[in-house]
């Protein structure tokens, strides 16, 4: 009898272990830059810069951390007006460096530096981060993030990050309406930081009509769909079915 009972809390004592290790792994949160994201989604970086001066020289490498796969990446065009250079093949990095003596890279008025784009593929925190080194046309002074901190403090770098929608919900999936009534349908997305911008249509503007709200219009007896798709680049669709008594 007693090694029936060891058998029995041994067993639920290890079904304990697992549940826990599930609901674990349940609770991990995915971010992107300190922002809420989820696996497989596609998530965008632009890092901006304003300079006291304008540069002859711009050394920069990108760190990024296991589970983004690096999908693409946009220069300014600031960089190639000299000698340019770029390596984006690197582990968990990339490195570009600029060289414009003739005409120095002006970057006196805020303007982007580099766009990035990254498809997550883990859950857990991601992090992107920048180490730059600029040189000034003028006097040569350095900005650099290893050598003078303070002249590299008077760079302002800005971060934006920009992540695509990868949920799109409506609080109706079907309607039923009277012709000459309406009805506003409302569209969910997330993450929140997602743009909230979708694009309303309908198959039979005879039927039912909507306008750039949401807001669904009767007109004669008949059934329709009213889509609704987002307008961020993730092209997350949904549609509601109505029908006009």
């Amino acid at each position: 009898m007693k090694k029936l009972i060891s058998a029995v809390l041994t067993v639920v004592m290890l079904a304990s272990v697992f549940a826990l290790a599930g609901t674990s792994q349940a609770a991990a949160k995915t971010t992107f830059n300190g922002k809420a994201a989820v696996k497989g989604e596609i998530v965008f970086v632009d890092y901006q810069l304003k300079a006291p001066e304008k540069m002859e020289d711009i050394q920069a490498t990108i760190t990024y951390t296991s589970g983004l796969k690096l999908m693409g990446v946009t220069y300014s065009k600031q960089l190639k007006t000299g000698s340019f250079v770029s390596n984006e093949k690197l582990s968990k990095s990339l490195k570009f460096n600029a060289v414009c003596i003739n005409t120095p890279m002006n970057f006196t008025k805020n303007a982007s530096l580099i766009k990035l784009k990254f498809k997550i593929t883990s859950t857990g925190a991601k992090k992107t981060t920048l180490n730059l080194e600029c040189l000034d046309s003028t006097a040569g002074r350095s900005y650099g993030s290893t050598q003078n901190k303070t002249n590299y403090k008077k760079l302002k770098i800005t971060t934006k990050n920009s992540l695509l929608a990868y949920s799109l919900k409506l609080n109706k999936t079907s309607l039923k309406l009277k012709k000459g009534k309406t009805y506003k349908l409302k569209a969910t997305i997330n993450p929140t930081t997602a743009s909230k911008k979708v694009k309303w249509t309908t198959n039979k503007k005879s039927v039912a009509t909507v306008n750039a709200s949401g807001k669904v219009t009767a007109k004669k007896k008949g059934t329709c769909y009213i889509t609704c798709k987002t307008k961020d680049g993730s092209n997350k669709t949904k549609k509601c079915k109505v029908t006009v008594k």
